[in-house]
């Protein structure tokens, strides 16, 4: 059987794909950018690999541990904003509220879809 027949929730990986291009070229931006202390560094971590298995449990209909998920997923986020990215320049900000945004479309298509 293929990973694709598997897939129950297709949806939500398409409505992912705006925020992993915002996600792809913030993260170009800290290497290119600023320096990013250690501590940033483990919370980006923490949201990539929280991003990762939300995304993969929900296209697998494992909704309720895709929920795990992303609460953990939203902590660090919140975390990572309010500690690391209060100074950020206007237009790192920016991208951060349009990659929220984008976000907050892919969880609201798993959520009209599960």
């Amino acid at each position: 059987m293929s990973l694709f027949a598997a897939l129950v929730n297709k949806w939500v990986l398409l409505a992912a794909l705006p925020y992993a291009a915002i996600a792809a070229y913030d993260f170009r931006l800290h290497d290119t950018d600023r320096q990013v202390p250690q501590a940033e560094r483990a919370c980006h971590a923490t949201v990539i690999t929280s991003v990762l298995l939300f995304l993969s449990l929900a296209a697998l209909g494992k909704n309720l541990a895709a929920a795990v998920a992303l609460v953990v997923l939203l902590l660090a986020a919140i975390v990572d904003e309010v500690i690391f990215h209060a100074d950020l320049h206007a237009h790192e900000k920016r991208l951060h509220y349009l990659g929220g945004a984008a976000l907050a479309f892919c969880i609201g298509v798993w959520l009209w879809t599960i």
